[in-house]
């Protein structure tokens, strides 16, 4: 029985703090280039511009470069050909 409690305690804990990508996971604030930390509301466009940021940027070493890659939240599609 103290499994399936076990179990539903961690479904809780990650349904309460869904994986923002932000400064702290569940909480949907990001640092802006400039260094500031900006609060956005979850599951707003905001808040999705800043997950294929965060998403990207982090993964710019592993992307050849002037690729095109679909982002992953957004139907557009960018060029990385920025870094």
């Amino acid at each position: 029985m103290m499994e399936v409690k076990e179990k539903r305690h961690i479904k809780e804990w990650w349904a309460d703090r869904a994986m923002t990508y932000g400064q702290s996971h569940g909480e949907p604030v990001y640092q802006t280039e400039a260094g500031d930390a900006i609060a956005v509301e979850m599951g707003s466009p905001a808040f999705f511009e800043q997950v294929d940021k965060t998403l990207i940027v982090g993964q710019k070493d592993f992307i050849p470069p002037k690729a095109i890659l679909p982002v992953c939240f957004h139907t557009t599609v960018i060029a990385i050909s920025a870094f």
